[in-house]
């Protein structure tokens, strides 16, 4: 279906995906718009109560992601990363946020550290390829993240999507 759909338009769809979440977001149904209410009511009351609880800052920064609301997303995550800096998850749905909100300087910022952390990072490569060739209009560097994406892990879900933008790119570089 996603290779019937312009570069554009499926990137869009592929690439916000909370990276902490993957799994669980394949088998859980999704939540109302009451539920997630609930949800960051209680992750807000949790951090308020002890401010250090890393794990409540990220399940706040996911909801207000999984809701679009894309600043408040970014504060939650910039507050889990004071306490842990070095977590490339939190980096990547961080920048795709400050993607989302047009700060791509530091959303590409964020994808590359994720992926100096862990060089096999697929969430974080993915990512670098479809802020170059979407916003930065760079296309060398966007099918040279893809790449490494499938050369990191030629049989995942992301090396099948890499491919398939690889592929429209050049494709609509003709």
């Amino acid at each position: 279906m996603r290779a019937e759909l312009p570069l554009m338009a499926w990137l869009a769809m592929a690439a916000p995906t909370a990276c902490q979440r993957d799994e669980r977001a394949v088998e859980a149904p999704a939540l109302t718009a009451r539920e997630y209410s609930e949800r960051i009511a209680s992750a807000r009351a949790a951090v308020e109560r002890d401010p250090r609880d890393r794990r409540a800052w990220i399940e706040l920064g996911n909801d207000y992601f999984d809701t679009q609301r894309r600043a408040e997303a970014v504060e939650a995550y910039a507050s889990a990363l004071e306490l842990e800096p070095d977590d490339p998850d939190v980096l990547t749905d961080q920048g795709i946020m400050l993607r989302e909100l047009g700060a791509f300087d530091r959303a590409l910022a964020n994808f590359e550290r994720a992926n100096r952390l862990q060089p096999t990072h697929l969430h974080s490569l993915f990512n670098i390829g479809v802020l170059c060739a979407s916003d930065l209009h760079d296309r060398a560097r966007a099918v040279r993240a893809w790449r490494k994406v499938i050369d990191t892990a030629p049989g995942s879900p992301q090396a099948e999507d890499a491919r398939r933008a690889i592929d429209e790119l050049e494709g609509g570089a003709r």
